[in-house]
């Protein structure tokens, strides 16, 4: 069937291709397992809201039922132009008949905002703290002050706890020490004056913080694992933090591919497979590209 477009309707066509292509972006981008992603979720959310925010009021669309945008101009017609009566769910379009594009474009980028605002309307400290901790993003450039204080004092809260633990696990080792056998006077200055020597020089935990963000931001594509590998022996806590926010999902996109996979390994022709072996094969294969050789050493 051939459907000839009107010159407005093409250009409506052009103009949606340049709303949705960021959407599109954004989900590819966001979706990916192979690189740090959940720190740009909401740099990229409020770049969202600021490009498709309305200069005036919409009509806001109903996020909880399934109608859209494009309901207005969806009507059930006959091929004369009567309209049917119908109870079916079904939408009807008569393609060949050229469509209402006014205020269209306008409507779909209110819409678009709303649903950002709607399903996005608190900003969730933990992804917070994996944007403050990613060299790439931690001047969080894309909120206000508020909320980079905010961020930047529920940092230094978690800090504060791992610290504490830090502190009190040193302080059991050395006590664990002072009570191994007892040595000669001698050797407990050297061992007293050197551990505190040291201290002073690599724990100084109370200037980690300020001199993590005195650092200059790195550029967007590079590897924030990498660089906080690189300074591990200069923030120590904030590295360990670092990894445990960072490796985060931006999206349940991997986990999805990682019940595919497990569903190509596990056919019907294997239903008898081991439970052990079954889990290694799929290790195996989402971790094959990172492992120099499969087999043993003594296997070969």
């Amino acid at each position: 069937m051939e459907i000839d477009l009107e010159p407005e309707e093409w250009n409506t066509i052009k103009e949606l291709l340049n709303i949705l292509g960021p959407f599109a972006e954004a989900t590819q981008y966001l979706g990916s397992s192979k690189y740090v992603s959940v720190s740009f979720i909401y740099p990229i959310i409020y770049d969202l809201k600021r490009k498709f925010k309305p200069f005036a009021t919409t009509d806001n669309v109903n996020l909880n039922t399934k109608n859209d945008a494009f309901e207005d101009e969806v009507i059930p017609e006959d091929d004369n132009g009567e309209i049917i009566e119908t109870n079916s769910s079904q939408r009807y379009i008569k393609v060949k008949h050229p469509q209402n594009c006014s205020g269209l474009i306008q409507k779909i980028k209110g819409s678009l905002y709303n649903a950002l605002n709607h399903y996005w309307k608190v900003d969730e400290m933990e992804i917070m703290i994996a944007t403050i901790l990613d060299p790439r993003t931690k001047k969080m450039q894309f909120g206000d002050d508020n909320l980079y204080e905010r961020t930047k004092e529920e940092l230094a809260y978690r800090y504060s706890l791992i610290k504490t633990e830090v502190s009190d696990e040193n302080s059991n080792n050395e006590q664990s020490e002072s009570s191994i056998s007892q040595v000669n006077l001698n050797q407990t200055y050297k061992r007293n004056y050197i551990s505190t020597l040291f201290k002073k020089n690599v724990t100084n935990n109370e200037e980690e913080l300020e001199s993590y963000f005195n650092e200059s931001q790195i550029d967007w594509d590079a590897n924030p694992f990498e660089w906080w590998n690189m300074y591990k022996s200069k923030f120590p806590i904030l590295s360990n933090l670092a990894k445990k926010y960072l490796c985060i999902s931006a999206t349940s996109t991997p986990s999805e591919r990682l019940f595919s996979d497990a569903g190509n390994t596990m056919t019907v022709k294997r239903t008898s497979l081991n439970q052990n072996l079954f889990e290694r094969m799929v290790i195996l294969k989402k971790n094959v590209n990172y492992l120099d050789n499969i087999w043993a050493e003594n296997s070969i």
